[in-house]
């Protein structure tokens, strides 16, 4: 199997880094599997890149994108029209994967070169870095991290997007269109939530992996009294979530958990409304990953106020993985289908959040009764996946 990805493979710094980093280290693990890897980073991604290839010891093709590479193809009326009219109208990674032939011609060298059945992207936008692959009669699977086109609907209504809103409409039916293309054009779409699987491809040709982290240096209690969020700001799903422990779950446990505290990494207290200032809450910044660890090993719990149902929330992953006890909304908890014990409240509702944080927050024996159930439930799940991913794919070679 060849592994395609242009998502950053050379560290762990976000959700779509560890779904890669991930789904390379499973594949590679399961023995039914003969891996090699092509990467698309960037050029100054591409040194880590291939350090992490070289100590996963897996074969490997990395090739650095090229950047600032957006022009029009020649000098003609037509191709300058056709790169007006995109520069208008682009969708998320097309500017980047504009006049990059390369990764065409690399996969096409390489299915001959390693003789390989199939072909793996791995997140839906890298298959705009190989279109004539994507149209060819080689085997392919996709990976999908969420809804790519309701996301991006979601950020256009948001006012995220620089599209003035015509452009804007025009460039979110032209996403629509490329995922549903896309999907079609591969034997298998593998989406790692089951909210994700796109309703327009056969049933046969579609299936879910949800990811699992190998375990961390466990949580344990400390009695601190103290909750924590990771989620950078500038992705408004963890915006809406610092919103609520702002303005909705920080005011409620004054009443009720007077003690309580929450710790907020991903946005400074210069990052906020002055309104989202409240004495229970700590903003700590972007933390480095020493800071953040000892959160999990050490806080009460993790709270993951989350709204949507799109993909992994990694950072929850990340709390199974260590044991920590995790207080979600039961939206964010969707995408552990196979964790037990986590608490949940709906999205927006601070009063039974509050309510649930006060029964649980300093209480050992009811938190050590949840990091219990998600070790065991997790251990449990682990123990199923280890040809999970052979499962699915061997079947489009046979």
């Amino acid at each position: 199997m060849i592994y395609f990805t242009v998502v950053p493979i050379s560290s762990a710094a976000n959700g779509g880094n560890i779904a890669c980093r991930n789904h390379i280290d499973r594949l590679n693990r399961d023995p039914n599997i003969d891996l090699r890897v092509l990467a698309a980073p960037t050029f100054q991604d591409s040194v880590a890149t291939e350090e992490y290839l070289r100590k996963a010891e897996i074969e490997h093709i990395v090739i650095p994108r090229k950047e600032g590479n957006f022009h029009q193809a020649d000098n003609t009326v037509a191709s300058t029209l056709r790169f007006a009219a995109l520069s208008a109208v682009y969708f998320p990674w097309e500017l980047e994967a504009h006049a990059q032939p390369q990764y065409d011609d690399a996969l096409e060298w390489a299915m001959r070169h390693w003789q390989a059945d199939l072909i793996l992207i791995d997140y839906t936008f890298s298959a705009l870095f190989c279109p004539r692959v994507m149209r060819g009669p080689i085997k392919k699977a996709i990976v999908t991290f969420n809804r790519e086109a309701e996301f991006y609907r979601d950020m256009i209504g948001l006012g995220m997007i620089k599209h003035d809103r015509f452009s804007a409409e025009i460039s979110a039916r032209r996403l629509a269109r490329f995922e549903r293309n896309a999907y079609r054009q591969c034997d298998k779409v593998i989406a790692i939530s089951a909210n994700d699987l796109p309703s327009y491809v056969p049933a046969e040709r579609k299936s879910v992996i949800v990811p699992y982290l190998d375990p961390r240096l466990r949580w344990s209690f400390t009695n601190t009294n103290a909750l924590f969020f990771v989620g950078n700001i500038g992705h408004y799903p963890n915006r809406e979530a610092i919103e609520f422990l702002a303005t909705r779950l920080a005011p409620q446990l004054e009443a009720v958990s007077p003690s309580t505290i929450i710790k907020i990494v991903g946005a400074s207290s210069a990052d906020v409304p002055k309104e989202w200032l409240h004495p229970k809450i700590e903003y700590l910044g972007f933390s480095d990953s020493v800071t953040v660890d000892l959160l999990f090993r050490s806080c009460d719990a993790m709270i993951s106020p989350i709204k949507n149902t799109y993909g992994m929330k990694f950072k929850m992953a990340e709390a199974v993985a260590y044991g920590t006890p995790l207080i979600s909304s039961s939206e964010a908890l969707e995408c552990l289908p196979y964790i037990e014990g986590a608490q949940a409240f709906p999205f927006g509702d601070g009063k039974r959040a509050a309510s649930l944080v006060a029964r649980v927050i300093g209480n050992r024996n009811e938190l050590e009764s949840i990091s219990g159930s998600m070790i065991a439930s997790s251990e449990a799940y682990i123990s199923s996946q280890k040809t999970r991913w052979s499962e699915e794919l061997a079947p489009l070679v046979q």
